[in-house]
């Protein structure tokens, strides 16, 4: 019943449901869809083969680089090491890179430098990855383990079937993103696709496609690059992973949290206001689309 006590009527409220169901692509994609998309500039080699293994690990970082090094050389692929200093950017290189607008709403504060340096050294990797003859790219920051044997075999299994994946995480934070299985590896683990939100990047798979659409839209840099590279429903990837996880983190901190965080003038409580409320909004619009787009994937992939 109505105020008053009148009774709707049907047509009034099936026009009031169509007006909601037809708002509702409109609210979700209107904050879903946030990065921005910038030709590469440079052409991909012909006919890529292979895997080529890419160690993310600063200079400065020794006991890291040699604890990572003595695991990778025993899977036995070519690789690279690389990183980028976020600690050397100047503010002025900060403000040209980082939309810092968009970040304190996703973050709630301004972006550490050590952030930075792991979203550009992870940019640097795909960008690296995609001008060599490789056909994937297996990534790794200096701060994880694993068992050799068991991922070399599910290396060559999930390089066997393509189709299944875009990116594959071996690493993903205790909150695991709400796994559903696709099918079962050879080896006994699950390859699955996160419903929920899954953290981390010290460990994974990629493909040239993944690299090339997260090189395309890395700049200007919006949010932490392990909340970047997972939202798959924006990039048209699959996002997938390995359960259980196949990688950890040893050393206790990152060097990334090491690393002071940008001084910006603290806004006052409206402004914080508003930032709380834009930071629920876009935080619900991304957590209904990544729900959303991976379940299709779910079924899609059980129909096909």
């Amino acid at each position: 019943m109505s105020r008053g006590g009148k009774k709707r009527s049907p047509l009034r409220n099936l026009l009031w449901f169509v007006l909601v169901l037809c708002s509702l692509p409109f609210f979700l994609f209107d904050g879903a869809f946030i990065c921005e998309h910038r030709p590469i500039p440079f052409s991909e080699p012909e006919n890529p083969q292979g895997m080529g293994v890419y160690v993310i690990n600063m200079e400065r970082s020794a006991d890291r680089r040699a604890s990572i090094l003595q695991q990778v050389e025993q899977l036995g692929f070519p690789w690279e090491r690389m990183a980028v200093d976020g600690s050397l950017l100047s503010a002025e290189e900060i403000d040209r890179i980082v939309d810092n607008d968009v970040f304190r709403v996703i973050q709630w504060r301004p972006i550490k430098k050590g952030e930075l340096g792991c979203f550009l050294s992870h940019a640097q990797v795909w960008k690296t990855f995609l001008q060599s003859s490789y056909q994937y790219a297996l990534v790794f920051e200096d701060d994880v383990q694993f068992d050799v044997k068991k991922l070399r075999e599910v290396l060559f299994e999930l390089m066997q079937t393509p189709v299944d994946w875009d990116i594959v995480s071996f690493e993903i934070d205790n909150n695991r993103g709400m796994p559903l299985t696709l099918r079962r590896l050879k080896t006994g683990d699950r390859l699955v696709i996160y419903l929920g939100v899954a953290l981390h990047m010290g460990a994974y798979l990629i493909s040239r496609k993944a690299a090339a659409s997260l090189f395309s839209h890395t700049f200007p840099i919006k949010m932490p690059s392990d909340v970047f590279y997972t939202r798959g429903w924006e990039f048209d990837l699959k996002f997938t992973g390995v359960e259980p996880i196949l990688a950890s983190q040893v050393f206790p901190q990152s060097e990334i949290d090491t690393m002071d965080l940008r001084r910006r003038d603290s806004p006052d409580t409206l402004s914080q206001m508003r930032l709380w409320v834009r930071k629920r909004v876009l935080k619900m619009k991304s957590n209904v689309m990544r729900f959303l787009y991976n379940l299709k994937l779910y079924f899609q992939y059980h129909q096909s």
